[in-house]
């Protein structure tokens, strides 16, 4: 079965009575480009990350506080909807977020950070190599507003947030915590 063969939605249901409240619309049909994945047949494509070798392009993370529910795919497209009416927030283009493939995605303080890598420009690195750098993107959890973004040599992990709000992003060798408010690397 192809991936186009199958919505992409998000059904949120009353815990007590098990009524639908509200499904959203196809993940695809949310964002105005090319969906990634209309034209391919067979398996969909992969990358390698650091916790998941083989992580399907096609993955959805799913975060939420009391008032967002967000999905992110691993091509970096993202898409926010109000918990309690389903309507979508916003959504971003990879473009908002240039990070493919995502790694991980945490939620929390009040904002949405996206951790993963980007393919550098031709030519980085040396002649005929593919050379990536670490990305993360901080947005406004509400709003989808870049809030802060950071690229680092070194690739991102995981992510977590701390109950003051900061962002601790577990590196390949070592870790890291960033001020997203005050937009700094408080230490690493």
């Amino acid at each position: 079965m192809s991936i186009r063969d199958r919505a992409r939605t998000l059904t949120r249901y009353d815990l007590e009575t098990g009524r639908k409240l509200w499904t959203t619309p196809d993940f695809a049909s949310l964002f105005d480009g090319p969906d990634p994945f209309e034209n391919i047949a067979g398996r969909i494509p992969v990358a390698n990350t650091p916790l998941q070798p083989d992580a399907p392009l096609a993955d959805l993370f799913a975060v939420f506080d009391a008032e967002t529910v967000v999905l992110v795919e691993r091509t970096g497209r993202v898409a926010a909807f109000d918990i309690e009416s389903g309507d979508l927030a916003w959504a971003h283009e990879r473009g908002a977020a240039p990070i493919q493939p995502v790694h991980d995605v945490v939620a929390g303080g009040g904002f949405l950070a996206v951790a993963g890598r980007r393919l550098l420009p031709a030519g980085v690195g040396g002649a005929g190599s593919r050379a990536y750098e670490g990305v993360s993107s901080v947005h406004g959890l509400g709003s989808g507003n870049l809030l802060f973004g950071h690229v680092d040599p070194d690739t991102v992990r995981w992510l977590r947030v701390t109950p003051e709000g900061h962002l601790l992003a577990g590196l390949e060798e070592s870790m890291a915590c960033f001020d997203v408010f005050r937009q700094r690397v408080r230490w690493r």
